[in-house]
């Protein structure tokens, strides 16, 4: 099997996990960049040119577009959804994932557990918002962001108000959640393919952060699956459309909440802690989703 990692981080880990996994199954898998790779239209035919000729394409693909990558990259993975070929993950779950208005939306409807979040602007009641949320503190995030970065904990209402003026002024609401003091210092993350929850890791902050990101300095640790844990994990990526998921979670006293679902989920640190090959796992997914569609 042929298979495009499309990402427009060339050089990331992840990618160059999963091409050693693809070899080992016998496959060829290659990063494809979105944006060197032009789409030409014609009569009734579109073609993708890549490298100064027409691309030959694959027979599966898998997405590794997070919230960085720009919106744009999407309408590729469109066009290839149009062209018949699987894609893990589909534009439309990505799409659910890269927004957290989106994201906490589907969420919420479908009854995953989750800690009370607002999204707030100047104009927003924020006294009436926060009389629903124990605190201070609260923990405030952009809407759009990864890796930890735009996240950070408010002291206080007069503080979160000067937040807030701050990043409205760059066109943007600030995403305000509830803290779980039990769980400060630590996350879970549990990567989900294809429905099932496969491996998991706590991940602890460094010392005087509370950000337990591994792009922040947090260091990985290995943590069984439980049946709640697994349950939980499951409803979040099937809530999302999302194939592939990693979703991190707290633990709070009444049970897990999540906190994020990533639709392009770093696998390095799961890896480092886990006996399950998750590279081998993420391409025998892609695998039967492909064998799933020829058979349709």
């Amino acid at each position: 099997m042929h298979i495009w990692i499309v990402s427009h981080l060339e050089a990331s880990a992840t990618s160059r996990l999963l091409i050693d996994a693809a070899r080992r199954r016998g496959h060829q898998a290659v990063v494809v960049h979105p944006f060197k790779h032009h789409i030409l239209f014609a009569q009734e035919r579109q073609f993708i040119i890549g490298d100064q000729s027409p691309a030959e394409l694959p027979d599966g693909v898998i997405t590794r577009l997070g919230s960085s990558a720009p919106a744009a990259a999407l309408h590729f993975i469109r066009h290839l959804e149009q062209q018949g070929l699987t894609c893990l993950n589909s534009s439309a779950s990505l799409e659910k994932t890269r927004n957290k208005i989106r994201s906490f939306y589907e969420l919420s409807r479908q009854a995953v557990p989750i800690p009370r979040t607002a999204f707030v602007s100047s104009k927003s009641p924020l006294p009436m918002l926060l009389e629903q949320m124990a605190g201070p503190p609260w923990i405030a995030k952009l809407p759009v962001g990864t890796q930890g970065k735009g996240v950070v904990l408010v002291e206080s209402e007069a503080s979160l108000s000067s937040l807030v003026d701050a990043v409205e002024a760059l066109s943007g609401r600030v995403m305000v959640q509830e803290y779980i003091a039990e769980s400060v210092g630590t996350d879970l993350r549990v990567l989900v393919l294809g429905g099932k929850a496969i491996a998991a890791m706590r991940r602890r902050a460094p010392a005087g952060d509370f950000r337990a990101n591994l792009h922040r300095g947090g260091s990985p640790e290995p943590v069984p699956l439980n049946p709640e844990l697994v349950d939980v994990a499951e409803q979040a990526a099937a809530a999302l459309g999302l194939a592939i998921a990693g979703v991190d979670l707290m633990e709070a006293k009444n049970g897990y909440l999540v906190i994020e679902v990533n639709g392009s989920p770093g696998l390095e640190g799961l890896q480092s802690v886990n006996e399950t090959d998750v590279g081998d796992a993420v391409i025998a997914c892609l695998e039967d989703f492909v064998r799933a569609r020829a058979e349709r």
